[in-house]
């Protein structure tokens, strides 16, 4: 088995929000953070970012009225706060939403990131405090044990939490902390909707025009944007996808994906050849081994008869035979840039919020090929 990478095209365009003066809601002094100055003002957080350091195009007047809003309301800056805490621990966390760590480990995302960031760590010679973190009132306000602790100067956060945790991380200002996949003032996403669209216009310059799509909650940032780039692409090159051969499932856990999605399958792949897909994209690499699976029981050759392309993980990929076409995030780059702006921030280096998009490889495997031809990888 041979693979190949192939190189996409990067979207561009930016969106600019407007900000409105909204009313002040009494706060607790000395627990502000940037984001409260910010809703006080009126302002974008940038802007109370730049004339609270003293950077960026603030005009002298709105840099001193910020300035007395942060004194008068309490806000205390995180090196300030900083001092108050103690020395440094020398540590970053690792926090990985999910209460059991081999339910966490055994799915190919949260593996492959974690990897990746504890040898980085490794590389710079960084100390580091794993931890599972399980939310115990879905909604509350429930710290992790390294952060309420004092065990970390600093979280990368791996993946979706609930609003509860999220809510108590961005207003709080002592311990600084970036996403990794998932969207935030800091963090660092994986363009899986460039990705998923390119793995689409591959799929149409090979010759499929009846392209079918498997995604899963709509929660999750790589589900939605996975989903959104399926659909640009379909616009863009012309393809056949009814609404039924959209498939969207909600259960998280295998054995709830495959009560979701095989119904769907089955019904798919026992149509007439001219009535049914000729290739399906999953954003989960489970359900893209189920497809594989149900392709066979069904009498189908993958890919001569059914290609098949996956979101996920190169280790996931290729443990299974025919070995799996996939979207793959660059999880190395990614994991370097989560430690790059971590950094910064413990350095209050930042004057505004990052959002790093990296884009994923499409790495051509043995379930993709033209209609009616062997695969690419063989």
């Amino acid at each position: 088995m041979q693979k190949k990478s192939v190189a996409k095209k990067r979207s561009s365009g930016e969106s600019v929000a407007s900000v409105t003066p909204v009313s002040v809601a009494p706060v607790v002094a000395g627990r502000l953070t940037m984001k409260d100055i910010a809703r006080i003002a009126g302002v974008t957080l940038s802007t109370v970012s730049s004339a609270l350091h003293g950077t960026g195009r603030v005009s002298e007047t709105q840099r001193e009225r910020i300035r007395q809003l942060a004194t008068e309301y309490g806000y205390r800056p995180r090196a300030a706060a900083q001092l108050l805490r103690g020395k440094s621990t020398g540590q970053i966390g690792l926090l990985l939403p999910g209460e059991e760590p081999s339910k966490v480990l055994r799915g190919g995302y949260a593996s492959i990131a974690l990897g990746h960031l504890i040898k980085q760590c490794e590389q710079r010679k960084l100390g580091y405090h794993i931890e599972f973190y399980a939310n115990p009132v879905p909604g509350a306000a429930n710290p992790p044990r390294q952060l309420a602790g004092g065990l970390v100067d600093g979280v990368i956060l791996c993946g979706y939490v609930d609003g509860g945790l999220r809510e108590w991380l961005e207003g709080q200002d002592l311990y600084p902390w970036v996403s990794f996949e998932e969207p935030a003032d800091y963090c660092v996403l994986s363009a899986t909707d460039d990705g998923v669209f390119n793995g689409v216009q591959h799929l149409s310059a090979l010759g499929h025009r009846r392209i079918a799509l498997v995604a899963g909650p709509q929660v999750y940032t790589l589900h939605r944007l996975g989903h959104e780039g399926f659909m640009r692409a379909v616009s863009a090159f012309g393809i056949r996808c009814r609404k039924e051969w959209v498939c969207v499932f909600s259960e998280e856990d295998r054995a709830g994906k495959q009560r979701e999605s095989l119904p769907w399958l089955r019904g798919l792949l026992v149509a007439r050849p001219e009535e049914r897909p000729t290739a399906i994209v999953t954003l989960d690499i489970d359900v893209g081994c189920t497809v594989v699976y149900e392709a066979a029981r069904s009498g189908l050759d993958v890919p001569r008869d059914l290609s098949v392309l996956a979101v996920g993980s190169d280790h996931d990929a290729e443990s299974m035979l025919p070995c799996l076409s996939t979207v793959e995030m660059d999880a190395e780059a990614m994991a370097g840039q989560a430690l790059d702006l971590l950094g910064w921030r413990l350095r209050d280096a930042l004057s505004e919020p990052q959002t790093r998009r990296l884009q994923p490889r499409l790495i051509l495997r043995d379930t993709t090929a033209a209609p009616g031809v062997v695969g690419e990888g063989k």
